[in-house]
């Protein structure tokens, strides 16, 4: 139904950029949260206190084609 509804996926995974049309995608930067999340719980681990409530790593948008 082109026009009248969108589709956007989450991690710009390989299928949803091969199809056509080109799916759009948020894209999180996996990597960064995982080592940012290991990070706090080690540190909780070791009693430190939490130095932030909030981490925000940001995400992007890939447009496609779908929206």
């Amino acid at each position: 139904m082109p026009g009248r509804m969108a589709l956007a996926g989450f991690h710009g995974h390989d299928v949803g950029q091969v199809m056509t049309p080109r799916l759009a995608s948020v894209v999180t930067p996996r990597q960064a949260i995982g080592e940012t999340a290991a990070r706090e719980l080690l540190a909780r681990i070791r009693g430190e206190s939490l130095t932030r409530q909030v981490v925000d790593l940001g995400y992007r948008i890939e447009v496609g084609m779908t929206l």
